[in-house]
C-alpha cells in the first residue's frame, strides 16, 4: 500500500510515525524531525506525513516496519491502504 490510515486519540498529545527498513535501522526522510506530528486528533481515519513525503508511494515493494511514537495519545489500530 500507499498510505497509513491511524484510528488515534491525540486530542491532549500527539502521535508521529517513524519508517523503518526491514532491520529495523531508519529510513531517511521518514524518522526523527522528518515525521510530522499530528496533534488535537480523535479520528477513525488519520494519515501521518513526513516533511518530504506526503505517503509512503516511494516506499512501495519493499519490507518496511513502522514506529508509532506516542505521548498522551492512544492508538486503537491502524491500517496500510492504496
Amino acid at each position: 500500500g500507499s498510505r497509513v490510515d491511524l484510528n488515534l486519540d491525540a486530542l491532549q498529545g500527539e502521535c508521529r510515525v517513524e519508517v523503518l527498513d526491514e532491520k529495523g535501522r531508519p529510513i531517511s526522510g521518514f524518522v526523527g524531525e522528518a515525521a510530522i506530528a499530528i496533534r488535537g486528533a480523535d479520528s477513525l481515519q488519520v494519515s501521518p506525513g513526513w516533511r518530504k513525503h506526503r505517503d509512503l508511494k516511494s516506499l512501495k515493494g519493499r519490507v518496511i516496519q513502522l514506529r508509532v511514537r506516542l505521548t498522551n495519545a492512544k492508538l486503537f489500530a491502524f491500517q496500510i491502504r492504496d
